[in-house]
């Protein structure tokens, strides 16, 4: 049997409306955004921040056993760093080798004590579920005791929002305003969706 037994999110509820070449409502927080011109703050790694609870990593850290991580991004890089025009939400990072979701993983593998085996995942909108076919996977036929998932993007960076919104796939102010649509991207009535900041970790352990 493979149990879920310790889960941190983070996520929001309200929108905001956000200018740029798509102006669209984003589920974000805005704190993961300051100081980002310094080029020393990077929104995913503030946004994980927020999942990653010190208590949580002390437990991890002190109860030894066979440990995989898998750091769920949907790319190698995070995508902010792909800069798509000019707006509030576009920045840079002094230090580009941290972007790599590779590093990253494994700095957030040492502060949770897991050194066994150390993977991201870069299948887009599906990392999320690839990475819980993958935790099946480690602990059914490799002997992990426990994998630890930790899932999050900046899905309100410049880059992204300009790409979904060129794709017409996210719900622009302007769709939204001139058709009355609500934002529902898998149903005959409504097109588009919000995107949005979250995060997730999750610790999955065997019987």
């Amino acid at each position: 049997m493979i149990y879920l037994t310790h889960a941190e999110a983070a996520f929001t509820d309200k929108t905001e409306l956000l200018d740029g070449l798509y102006p669209q409502r984003v589920h974000w927080f805005p704190e993961t955004y300051a100081r980002v011109q310094t080029k020393m703050v990077y929104p995913p790694h503030k946004l994980a921040e927020k999942v990653l609870n010190p208590d949580l990593c002390e437990w991890l850290r002190g109860t030894p056993m066979k440990t995989a991580f898998i750091l769920a991004g949907g790319n190698q890089h995070f995508a902010g760093i792909n800069k798509m025009g000019k707006s509030p939400l576009t920045y840079e990072y002094k230090f580009l080798p941290l972007t790599l979701t590779q590093v990253y993983a494994g700095r957030v593998a040492q502060q949770l004590g897991a050194n066994d085996l150390i993977q991201t995942d870069a299948t887009a909108c599906v990392s999320s579920l690839k990475a819980c076919m993958d935790v099946q996977t480690l602990i059914k036929f490799y002997d992990f005791d426990r994998v630890i998932v930790l899932g999050v993007e900046d899905a309100v960076s410049a880059s992204v929002l300009d790409f979904f919104g060129e794709s017409g796939a996210s719900l622009t102010a302007a769709k939204q305003e001139e058709t009355g649509m609500v934002p529902s991207a898998f149903d005959d009535t409504n097109q588009g969706f919000f995107v949005g900041q979250g995060a997730v970790l999750a610790v999955f352990h065997s019987q």
